[in-house]
């Protein structure tokens, strides 16, 4: 399971997203029926368990590209705070692309100060308006993950784009996907001060 979470994040494998709740369904809740529904039930109640507010997330398939595929900010940052003290966190963020250097972030701001320094994942959802061109209309990209800035500071953070128009000259990895990296990169470089407030 593992290695399979580490293709799901850091290559963004759709086709491994969306077996992961019939996965569940069948070897955790030994389901034979309506296994993708099971598997969900397994999810709700170890995010309940975690003391998530779920009133904040909303979820139809593995992969996130379902109509009813809404996660807010607040509560991607506190499934993040979440994650950062769980027993197998090292293998979570080790498994996230990291910034300018590998998975989908590869070329993201590759040259920036947060080069290295960020490990997160992406998140994109795009159409085409072709009422009016066939121009790209970014739905939703996100991009949430960690950082340690240079102060020390270990930081969760979740940055979206939503129902953009892009240039017909643009790809949604290009602009929006810079735009992404480089607040997380100012993130990481941010001088916010030492962890006790001084």
């Amino acid at each position: 399971l593992s290695q399979d979470v580490k293709i799901t994040l850091k290559m963004s494998q759709n086709l491994h997203a969306s077996t992961m709740p019939y996965v569940l369904g069948a070897h955790l809740g030994h389901a034979t029926d309506k296994i993708d529904q099971k598997g969900f039930m397994l999810e709700h109640d170890f995010l309940a368990k975690a003391g998530l507010d779920l009133s904040g997330a909303s979820q139809a398939d593995g992969a996130g590209g379902a109509v009813a595929a809404f996660y807010t900010p607040d509560f991607v940052v506190h499934y993040l705070d979440f994650m950062a003290k769980h027993p197998q966190f090292q293998m979570f963020r080790d498994s996230l692309p990291v910034l300018g250097k590998d998975g989908t972030l590869v070329d993201i701001q590759k040259d920036s100060p947060g080069a290295g320094h960020v490990f997160a994942k992406t998140g994109t959802f795009s159409d085409h308006d072709l009422l009016n061109g066939g121009h790209t209309i970014l739905t939703g990209k996100g991009l949430a993950g960690y950082t340690t800035t240079p102060d020390g500071r270990h930081l969760a953070f979740a940055f979206y784009i939503n129902n953009v128009e892009l240039p017909d000259d643009s790809s949604v990895s290009g602009m929006a996907g810079q735009a992404l990296g480089e607040l997380a990169s100012a993130l990481y470089a941010l001088p916010l001060g030492a962890p006790d407030g001084k």
